[in-house]
């Protein structure tokens, strides 16, 4: 059983197959989906009711940039843990009302992947502590 629910978003579709293979052979346990269009993950959330644990979302993505995309998201109720990746090391291009929890610049690394691991964790404590509170 997969411990981590991980979404990958970057229109480079190999990104996604990358951290995948990645988190296999470093033995994470993820289940990791990918969308290589930023409505794809609307569409995966519709229709299937999948939601992550912990997404790593590109910035510069044609239709939509990461930031953006995380505003929509938490626009329509859809809170969410993210991990901003880019080619760039221009980490000031992230400021916005939904900071990430990290920012990493590809090539994705194995100890990128162990830090997304904890932070994926540490989004389901906070998860958890917020519904804990809500049902006081």
């Amino acid at each position: 059983m997969a411990r981590h629910r991980i979404l990958v978003v970057d229109d480079d579709a190999l990104t996604g197959l990358i951290i995948s293979k990645m988190a296999t052979v470093l033995h994470l346990s993820w289940d990791v989906k990918s969308c290589s269009h930023p409505a794809q993950v609307f569409t995966l959330f519709s229709e299937s009711g999948w939601r992550p644990d912990l997404a790593l979302i590109d910035h510069f993505m044609p239709d939509l940039e990461g930031p953006a995309l995380v505003d929509l998201l938490m626009q329509h109720g859809e809170p969410l843990a993210w991990v901003g990746i880019s080619s760039s090391v221009a980490h000031d291009l992230w400021q916005g009302p939904h900071p990430a929890e990290a920012y990493f610049t590809k090539p994705i690394t194995s100890d990128m992947l162990h830090i997304c691991d904890t932070l994926a964790q540490l989004a389901k404590v906070k998860s958890t502590h917020s519904l804990l509170k809500a049902a006081i």
